[in-house]
């Protein structure tokens, strides 16, 4: 099922115009990484090198940013991690987010807070919507030895993401005609069917399948809807998927159709 699609035309003159002049095109992709590996793997190790090929035909260089690997252990613990996506989707041109079940890494998992809160205050001078960005929470972080209150966002990393990329009215702007950030975007969300299949077919892995707790769910009830109604506005599109072969083929096709 899909809801909205890219409607407006300004918006891919205005990726045309981009790429014909840099000669390069970058997607970000956007998930929390367990569970759905296998959609990375498909659409990056699978798929992409046909839409490489593609772009390359028309002498333009295709860039994935999978950051599976681009975390390093010093970005981690100089608490860059957050920056560090949402520089990357800053710099990008087309924005790809999915989502199974599970929310991601949050204040409300119980284990986050102490690396994420540190993580989201670096950010705030680039990105100042976070900084009050509801809903909000009041989580216990330990700050040189000593534990003390901070208020920060309940939202998860992926979810900013899809704020950061999705969303224009996060959209970094100049003044000009092309601020910077994706122009496009295409959001798709796993049908809940697949998770609960392998929920009960591996309780060790049934984690990676299901929202942390009932906040955890409602955030990502609350995102979907934004994203649907991100999509009505003309720049992007919103799909739901049944397997991971699903999206790898929805998304391949989307990407061709929008880069050919």
């Amino acid at each position: 099922e899909e809801q909205g699609i890219i409607k407006h035309g300004v918006w891919l003159d205005r990726l045309r115009k981009r790429i014909t002049e840099s000669r390069e095109v970058t997607v970000f992709l956007s998930s929390p990484f367990q569970g759905l590996l296998l959609e990375r793997a498909g659409l990056v190790e699978r798929k992409g090198p046909s839409l490489v090929a593609l772009c390359e035909s028309k002498g333009v260089r295709l860039h994935f940013v999978d950051l599976r690997w681009g975390i390093t252990s010093t970005m981690s613990d100089n608490f860059l991690t957050v920056k560090t996506c949402l520089d990357a989707i800053r710099g990008s041109d087309i924005f790809v987010g999915f989502y199974g079940q599970r929310y991601g890494a949050s204040v409300l998992d119980g284990k986050s807070a102490n690396w994420l809160q540190p993580s989201l205050e670096l950010c705030y001078e680039d990105f100042p919507w976070l900084k009050d960005h509801a809903p909000l929470a009041d989580v216990l972080v330990s700050v040189e030895g000593n534990t003390t209150t901070k208020t920060c966002t309940q939202k998860s990393v992926t979810h900013l993401e899809f704020e950061c990329g999705y969303n224009d009215e996060h959209a970094g702007s100049d003044g000009s005609e092309d601020p910077a950030g994706p122009v496009v975007g295409f959001a798709f969300f796993r049908g809940q069917q697949f998770d609960d299949y392998h929920m009960r077919k591996d309780e060790k892995e049934a984690w990676k399948y299901q929202a942390e707790n009932l906040e955890s769910r409602q955030c990502l009830a609350q995102l979907r809807r934004d994203t649907r109604m991100w999509a009505e506005r003309g720049r992007g599109a919103c799909f739901e998927y049944g397997t991971p072969e699903d999206f790898v083929e929805e998304a391949t096709k989307q990407l061709h159709d929008v880069l050919q």
